[in-house]
């Protein structure tokens, strides 16, 4: 697993995902990120591609007001078009900072012919879905990605480097289904 220790020296990935060959940031994609944090004192960026305006994150907050940033979000950005999944860790899971746990992110662009779907899974089972964008099509900028840190701008604001360790991350040019994200689950936990 790689160590981060909340340094904003380290973790960035270079070019935005817009700038791969093909752009895919066009269609459907799935982010998968195995990861146990060292912390739950501040908020923090676990990864973010594209930018301000049309960009992609995973970020650890304290949405519900706990004092602890145990908040798991996934957010999608197309201009003024933003969509936020996103799960409490601690309800979930009980010991966030005890052992290595996976979080999946779906993008399923024009899932009906016009509406987007954004998913969030957390060890293989989802917990959020929204199918209420329709203009939601473009999923990163040209800012650069960073893993556990902003690489150039990000679609939400006040986060700091991730402190913790981050053991798989894997990007998928799909809309992974629920099996899949359950059968990458099992591969990896052996549950």
């Amino acid at each position: 697993a790689y160590q981060f220790d909340g340094s904003s020296a380290v973790g960035g990935l270079g070019d935005s995902l817009q700038n791969v060959t093909g752009n895919p940031t066009n269609n459907s994609a799935s982010f998968e990120i195995w990861l146990r944090p060292a912390d739950l004192t501040d908020s923090d960026v676990v990864f973010e591609t594209g930018g301000v305006i049309d960009g992609t994150s995973f970020t650890m907050t304290d949405a519900n007001g706990n004092g602890l940033a145990d908040d798991i979000r996934f957010t999608v950005r197309d201009g003024a078009t933003k969509v936020t999944v996103a799960a409490n860790l601690g309800l979930l899971l009980g010991n966030v900072t005890g052992e290595f746990f996976q979080v999946v992110g779906v993008y399923e662009r024009n899932l009906d012919g016009t509406t987007d779907a954004v998913r969030l899974y957390i060890n293989g089972v989802l917990v959020e879905e929204d199918q209420s964008a329709v203009a939601l099509n473009d999923w990163a900028g040209n800012g650069d990605t960073g893993l556990a840190r902003v690489n150039g701008g990000m679609n939400v604001s006040r986060m700091t480097a991730f402190e913790g360790e981050i053991a798989i991350l894997r990007f998928y040019e799909k809309a992974m289904s629920a099996s899949e994200v359950q059968a990458n689950f099992s591969a990896v936990s052996g549950a």
